[in-house]
């Protein structure tokens, strides 16, 4: 209830033109399945998504494999006279990769019915154990909306893992409050020439 009134307030202060900026936020997969996940539009000009179900852990049998899937669509409405870009995508985590275990990480942002900028990163070591926190920006692109027309941001993101013969594997991605991404919106005024 708490985040549905911030998400209302911070809907309405957006820009002074914000409300229903975000007509839609459909989330679906393993990793954030839409009944246990959130979203949180603040007056940066981001949308934040919110999981506690985006982690993978591939068990001790040799060669045990576990992945999870997020998709994620924001359906923006573009004030007229305006048009956006989506600026970064954001994710944090953590992992935990053993000797001769691995992990993936990969992501990819654009707007419906285009092509976006794949980000992956892999963890995996034949000498020694991973234990790290870990932090991925994407730069999206330079790709624009319409103007003063409706738009949907798509992001992608997908993580594996992948046991040792002895000890399992773990990655997790979301930080305090479980906020497993953050999308950087960057909004213009329309050229009218």
């Amino acid at each position: 209830m708490k985040l549905a009134i911030i998400a209302t307030l911070a809907l309405v202060s957006h820009y002074g033109y914000a409300t229903g900026l975000v007509k839609e936020v459909i989330m679906n997969g393993a990793g954030c399945p839409q009944e246990t996940s959130s979203y949180l539009v603040n007056d940066k000009s981001e949308v934040e998504i919110f999981s506690s179900d985006f982690d993978a852990y591939s068990a001790t049998s040799p060669g045990d494999r576990a992945r999870k899937a997020c998709a994620v669509g924001v359906t923006l409405n573009v004030p007229s006279g305006m048009q956006v870009s989506l600026g970064t995508v954001t994710y944090d985590g953590f992992v935990a990769v053993p000797i001769g275990g691995k992990a993936n990480f990969r992501t990819e942002a654009f707007f419906a019915g285009q092509r976006g900028k794949v980000v992956e990163r892999e963890w995996s070591s034949a000498s020694e154990n991973i234990v790290e926190s870990f932090d991925v920006s994407s730069p999206v692109g330079n790709s624009w909306s319409d103007c003063g027309e409706y738009v949907i941001a798509r992001v992608n993101a997908s993580i594996r893992t992948k046991s040792s013969k002895t000890r399992g594997t773990y990655i997790g991605v979301g930080e305090g409050g479980d906020k497993i991404l953050t999308l950087n919106l960057i909004w213009q005024k329309c050229d009218v020439n």
